[in-house]
């Protein structure tokens, strides 16, 4: 089972309605104007204002504009969470279990994550199945963490989905289905997972998941009260603000990216023609655009992954500017099977990569994708840190995650079983003409 994590939302939201005086304190925050922002959020909030309240106790959980102070951070969340806002009730719930500006009780987490919860916050609902599933802060009770589990799962949350097929692949809280394991396996991209349920799979069983994959959507919860926004103006004057690296992986047209390159964007471009985004995953930092038909595709590879030793070779446009226009490649090996934190769904590779290179692919020397490059590790972060330079951790996410992502987006792939082994060259020449340049206009 993955290991179990939390996080705030950190939401700064509010209702067209509101006074004039909290767009004030928003728009102030928004431009990193701290001390207005605290200034307005406080006479607001001891008006009772419950946004300011839940937003300056945000800013005090964050030491943003103040100097962070997790006990005024939970004095705030409690005014807010007793006017019924529900992410108030979550971070309350939160601040609770991790025992932050209050003592540690987690039955008090268990009763906000419930409050919140009830109205619809994914976060909260899979909190709240980690407590049933581990009897803290509650008796222990799989059939109420399943309960919890799926309305976060149905939601989108990811932790939950890939909790969800554990439970059906255990038969805790529920009775043993493989199919509905490898369904929300799947969902949640955990690869793994989905390889050991399909080795005592049925072919028809494993279509079938795939087909209850595909079909599956996520469910909008309407509450206006706790996801309101302002609505921005829209930018005139734009610039390129990044840029990354993509690859063609069907002949409609699709382009395989990283999430990170294109969040935010106010407009994402491909060789120079704008295109459109179809799907963003944030959990797995993957993108999928849409851009123009083409016969020139990137195929995955069949059969077994690759081992620790394999050449690889990596495509992108990294350093745009500083490294040239064209195509560059570079070459390693497969250092480890995990990444970061041993992480299950990364590769990490001694090929040199740089700014630029995120969402290219990685290549087999049979030029068959294995993975999508993702990050590095810093070498300043890594003398600040550890007090040395950490060389070749460079990273891609694996394939079989990759696929999964686009399973669930009803996206077809090629594979190809062809293990001929080529000259770098010849995959060069190949990767030219299915990877693209990605940019960010903002």
């Amino acid at each position: 089972m993955r290991k179990v994590l939390v996080s705030f939302l950190l939401i700064f939201g509010l209702m067209s309605s509101v006074s004039a005086d909290f767009k004030t304190a928003y728009d102030a925050y928004q431009q990193g104007d701290y001390k207005t922002a605290i200034k307005e959020y406080t006479s607001l909030a001891k008006q009772g204002n419950v946004y300011a309240q839940y937003n300056l106790g945000l800013m005090y959980d964050l030491g943003k504009g103040v100097a962070k102070d997790e006990v005024q951070a939970v004095a705030w969340y409690q005014k807010a969470a007793e006017q019924d806002y529900a992410s108030a009730q979550f971070n309350l719930g939160l601040m609770y279990n991790l025992g932050k500006g209050v003592a540690k009780d987690e039955v008090q987490a268990v009763a906000w994550y419930q409050k919140a919860a009830e109205q619809g916050i994914a976060d909260a609902q899979y909190n709240l199945g980690v407590m049933y599933a581990n009897g803290r802060g509650v008796a222990k009770d799989d059939q109420t963490a399943v309960k919890w589990y799926r309305k976060a799962a149905e939601q989108g949350q990811a932790n939950a989905q890939n909790n969800l097929g554990v439970m059906y692949a255990k038969g805790e809280g529920v009775p043993v289905d493989d199919v509905l394991a490898y369904m929300w396996a799947n969902i949640a991209m955990n690869g793994e997972l989905r390889d050991i349920l399909a080795e005592g799979m049925l072919p028809e069983q494993i279509a079938e998941a795939q087909r209850l994959s595909r079909e599956w959507r996520a469910k909008k919860v309407n509450n206006s009260r706790n996801k309101t926004s302002i609505q921005n103006q829209p930018l005139i004057d734009i610039k390129i603000h990044a840029t990354g690296t993509g690859f063609r992986i069907n002949r409609n047209g699709a382009i395989l990216t990283n999430n990170h390159v294109i969040k935010n964007c106010t407009s994402i471009k491909v060789n120079g023609k704008t295109v459109r985004l179809l799907s963003a995953d944030s959990q797995n930092d993957l993108a999928l655009l849409q851009g123009s038909v083409s016969v020139n595709i990137a195929k995955f590879r069949s059969g077994k992954g690759v081992r620790i030793g394999d050449e690889v070779v990596v495509a992108g446009y990294p350093l745009r500017g500083v490294l040239g226009g064209g195509l560059n490649i570079s070459t390693g090996t497969v250092s480890a099977l995990s990444g970061l934190g041993n992480d299950s769904g990364k590769l990490q590779i001694s090929a040199p990569i740089n700014g630029g290179n995120s969402g290219g692919p990685l290549l087999d020397k049979s030029g068959r994708v294995v993975g999508v490059i993702v990050s590095k590790v810093s070498a300043v972060k890594s003398v600040e840190i550890l007090g040395d330079i950490i060389q070749g951790a460079n990273f891609a996410i694996k394939a079989n995650v990759v696929q999964s992502f686009l399973d669930m987006n009803s996206v077809d792939y090629q594979m190809s079983s062809n293990n001929k082994v080529q000259s770098t060259a010849d995959i060069a020449e190949q990767a030219k003409i299915y990877t693209v340049l990605v940019e960010c206009w903002k």
